[in-house]
């Protein structure tokens, strides 16, 4: 015979519990809130209430919900990283709202960029449109491709990254144009 916690897990898999009931479960038990989080049939303001959590799995299911509004996203970034730039929507935000990375608390896209297992597309968004900082950060690459040195020093609204783009283009013997 199933445990009441056990038992309950099983409605809220088979989707057969009202959002209002698991409001009311929130916080009694990690295990719950845990599921709870993981579970699409939510709501935004549940995955909001259990992104303050002081249980980190919880949070981290919170990060990896489709439905997690993005504010809540922005607001985790900085604890799962490797979680946000990995969450299956982070595109479509970036498609959506050019500007979207940019509301990242600083450091947090730094240390993502600088890291060789970053994929392409956040380097040439911020190659694009990151801040100073972000942009230094891939001029530290020890991988750097010409295209994104040319993306900085042509692109780049900070001239401190853009300078230095061109002095590597420069050395390269490759054109900024």
């Amino acid at each position: 015979m199933a445990s009441p916690e056990d038992k309950f897990l099983q409605q809220l898999a088979k989707g057969e519990i009202e959002n209002k009931e698991l409001i009311d479960k929130i916080g009694r038990i990690y295990e719950w809130d845990r599921a709870i989080a993981a579970c699409l049939q939510t709501t935004p303001d549940i995955q909001e209430t259990l992104s303050k959590s002081c249980d980190q799995e919880t949070r981290r299911q919170v990060i990896c919900n489709v439905i997690t509004p993005t504010d809540v996203l922005i607001t985790l970034a900085p604890q799962f990283p490797q979680e946000f730039f990995s969450h299956p929507l982070l595109d479509f935000f970036i498609l959506e709202d050019p500007k979207f990375l940019s509301r990242l608390e600083p450091g947090v896209l730094k240390v993502f960029l600088s890291d060789p297992e970053c994929p392409e597309g956040f380097v040439l968004w911020a190659c694009r449109y990151g801040n100073k900082t972000d942009q230094l950060a891939i001029l530290k690459r020890s991988d750097i491709k010409v295209e994104w040195l040319q993306l900085i020093a042509r692109w780049g609204v900070h001239p401190k990254p853009a300078e230095k783009a061109m002095d590597r283009l420069i050395v390269l013997g490759k054109s900024w144009l």
